[in-house]
């Protein structure tokens, strides 16, 4: 008997579909189209497959049972399961690092776990259809291993769902050997100890060191690294003071009345008088075309989507979020549309060239497209596009080929996104674009005035899809034309650092290695290994979201900005490693090293347990008023509510002069995501409460609102609470 596990109901559907058929009870058989077009017959594949929890099927002449999971169904033991003393978090060891690493099967999918470790030992063949990528082994891995199965099994590669692609891919001479992926699992498991072991230690001891009482501020491996380049950028916008500059310009105009501008070729002065010295030189002159060069220039068609240019696009012209993008895309692939998402390739294997004439054959039927499809001017090919040597574990993102006027049909929101996947490959048979430049100096006194402008020769590839070139026209002008000129001082301001939006983050997280990290022999060993900075492309998107809902970091209009909890945190966090870009960065690259085979996964837990327990002992041994070491200590005219003696000052809050006496008495000056001022950390000790006071933010309803602070005791401990009233 063979047994095949999907990651989820409807995909493990799709594969009995494909492969043979799902048999209804009732004797009847639907098919792979019946089951994508007809919604009764797949009412009642639901219904079947709720019940039994399998697809029975005859699979290359052979019993067959289709089983799924829901995503993980097995995870890592909780702290408190190794023991329920430790709910009480001030409980559990420092460090605390179990010997084995325990996994459970999760209540929520319990009989989907039992189902499958069921099929699992009765089989003599597993063949895993999880996604084939790190997660996707790690949920099957999890299974087989709690399972305590032995039954040999394959790996198959699914890169789109369409009923010749699964036919394809189940292909006995396709499927992927055990021994081949196992490495890859390896790194699976090595990512989810890694992040327990964050969760079960750093945000355990930062919060119990730092966060006011009943509040939890998350440490996580990728997602602090990526508040620090936020709250870094942010840094960089606060101490940045403007600057005014000066700008000579010349308007000079033709015989034939026409203008064009033109700037000093100094561009900038850093004084008004440097820049008045020439206006007065050249004020009330005529100038002289000196020179007009124009050259042509080629612009290539772009490269097919990988996820990270996927998501920046439609953030650009859709302000979609990079995780909303994610999940459209992934509804295509399931739909059958568009190929496997989560990739960071932008190349296709050496002989897809007629999959791709195939989905142009497709996109040509759709009146949308018809047009632009005929209008091709060469054919499908060449090495900018098919170079398998470029393909990581799945090529780029393109349109399958299924037939877009049939099947399920898509959401507003997906026929955006599927639009800028068809217009990738549209743009194939086309040409490149050439663009005509052309710079003019203009001589007045012997002070050269310089002109830029560009314009679209031959549109080739930019006819096709949503492609704006800003063109900047100037007249037509010879070589020692006379031309008339009015000058102008124009008074101008440097400006501060960008803040990143969703697209400008993923790229900074995907170039981190080169953007943020100084050591060179690092940045060697992270291109050797084929790591690009911070992260997964499968799982930056989750990353943005999570500081997002954790009240660090607040989204306005497409711009990230830290918030003043998310300063707060990365200003108390007294351990500057686990903030690192650099460390951060050096786990990826050992992580991706262990899933290539070259680096040893023993090896990599021996390195972080004894990381986590060196960080782990740092945060414990910071002194409760000096959370950093650049804190500056002022004496404060505040006197502790609880115990009487003097408050004092640091960079995180207020804190107990009686700490050595036990008083653990303190006010963060950060509450709700919102920097107290003094005079209202005055009002909340003197009188126990302030005014009513603007810009809290909920990281729940992800909104601002008001509230009164009110000072209270309760069983002997001094609490700071909200007041709506």
């Amino acid at each position: 008997m063979i047994v095949i596990f999907a990651e989820k109901p409807d995909m493990g559907s799709k594969i009995a579909a494909a492969l043979d058929a799902i048999h209804l009870n009732q004797g009847v058989d639907i098919t792979f189209s019946q089951l994508e077009t007809n919604n009764t017959l797949q009412r009642k594949a639901v219904a079947q497959r709720s019940r039994d929890l399998y697809h029975k099927i005859t699979y290359q002449n052979e019993e067959c049972y289709v089983i799924w999971g829901v995503g993980h169904l097995c995870s890592l033991k909780q702290a408190a399961e190794y023991d329920p003393a430790y709910k009480n978090w001030s409980k559990i060891p420092v460090p605390f690092i179990p010997k084995g690493y325990e996994i459970k099967a999760e209540k929520s999918s319990l009989k989907l776990y039992l189902n499958a470790k069921d099929f699992f030992q009765r089989a003599d063949l597993i063949i895993n259809a999880t996604d084939d990528d790190r997660e996707g082994e790690l949920i099957f891995h999890y299974v087989y291993q709690l399972s305590e199965t032995k039954t040999p099994f394959k790996r198959v590669i699914l890169d789109e769902q369409t009923e010749k692609g699964f036919q394809k891919a189940f292909l006995p001479q396709n499927l992927i050997d055990a021994k081949d992926v196992r490495n890859i699992a390896m790194a699976g498991c090595a990512r989810a100890n890694v992040d327990a072991l964050y969760g079960w230690n750093l945000t355990k001891d930062f919060t119990l060191k730092f966060a006011p009482y009943k509040t939890v501020y998350p440490v996580g491996r990728v997602q602090t690294a990526a508040l620090n380049i936020l709250v870094e950028k942010e840094r960089e916008i606060l101490n940045f003071k403007p600057q005014d500059y000066f700008v000579l310009n010349g308007c000079f105009t033709t015989k034939q009345g026409e203008s064009y501008d033109g700037t000093h070729e100094s561009k900038k002065f850093d004084t008004k008088s440097e820049a008045w010295l020439i206006f007065q030189k050249v004020n009330g002159n005529k100038g002289s075309v000196a020179s007009v060069v124009t050259k042509d220039s080629y612009k290539d068609v772009p490269l097919l989507y990988d996820l990270l240019t996927l998501q920046g696009d439609a953030n650009s012209l859709y302000g979609f979020s990079a995780s909303k993008t994610q999940q459209i895309v992934q509804s295509l692939y399931d739909k059958g549309y568009s190929s496997y998402p989560r990739t960071d390739s932008r190349y296709l294997n050496n002989g897809m060239e007629k999959s791709i004439e195939a989905a142009l054959e497709m996109l040509g039927r759709v009146p949308k497209y018809a047009g632009l499809v005929s209008g091709a001017t060469r054919k499908v090919g060449g090495s900018r596009f098919f170079d398998s040597g470029k393909v990581t574990s799945h090529y780029a993102i393109v349109p399958t080929g299924a037939d877009i006027l049939k099947g399920k049909g898509m959401s507003a929101d997906e026929e955006k996104i599927f639009e800028l996947i068809a217009y990738s490959i549209i743009r194939m048979v086309y040409d490149p674009a050439v663009i005509s430049k052309t710079e003019i100096c203009t001589s007045v006194c012997g002070e050269n005035f310089y002109t830029k402008g560009q314009s679209v020769k031959s549109k080739g590839w930019l006819a096709v899809g949503k492609v704006v070139m800003k063109e900047k026209l100037i007249p037509y002008i010879t070589k020692g034309e006379a031309v008339d000129g009015t000058y102008r001082i124009d008074v101008k301001q440097t400006k501060p650092p960008k803040r990143y939006t969703e697209k400008t983050m993923l790229v900074a997280m995907q170039n981190a290695g080169s953007r943020f990290i100084k050591d060179i022999q690092l940045k060697k060993v992270m291109k050797d290994l084929e790591v690009q900075g911070i992260g997964r492309s499968s799982s930056r998107a989750s990353v943005i979201e999570r500081i997002i809902q954790v009240g660090y970091v607040e989204r306005t209009k497409g711009i990230l900005k830290p918030t003043a909890l998310g300063m707060h945190i990365i200003d108390i966090l007294p351990v500057d490693d686990i903030k690192s870009v650099d460390m951060t960065a050096k786990m990826e690259a050992k992580l991706n090293g262990i899933a290539k085979g070259t680096y040893n996964f023993d090896q990599f837990m021996k390195e972080v347990e004894e990381q986590i327990t060196i960080w782990s002992k740092q945060i414990q041994a910071i002194n409760f008023l000096k959370p950093s070491t650049n804190t500056s200590v002022k004496t404060t005219k505040f006197t502790c509510p609880s115990c009487g003696k003097s408050l004092k000052e640091f960079k995180w809050g207020y804190g107990c002069d009686g700490y050595k006496d036990g008083c653990r008495f303190s006010i963060s000056k950060n509450i709700g995501g919102r920097v107290l001022r003094p005079s209202e950390i005055e009002d909340l000790l003197k009188h126990g409460e302030t005014k009513k006071l603007d810009g809290f933010y909920s990281a729940k309803t992800k909104k601002n609102y008001s509230a009164k602070l009110v000072l209270k005791q309760e069983n002997g401990r001094y609490e700071v609470k909200f007041s709506f009233h």
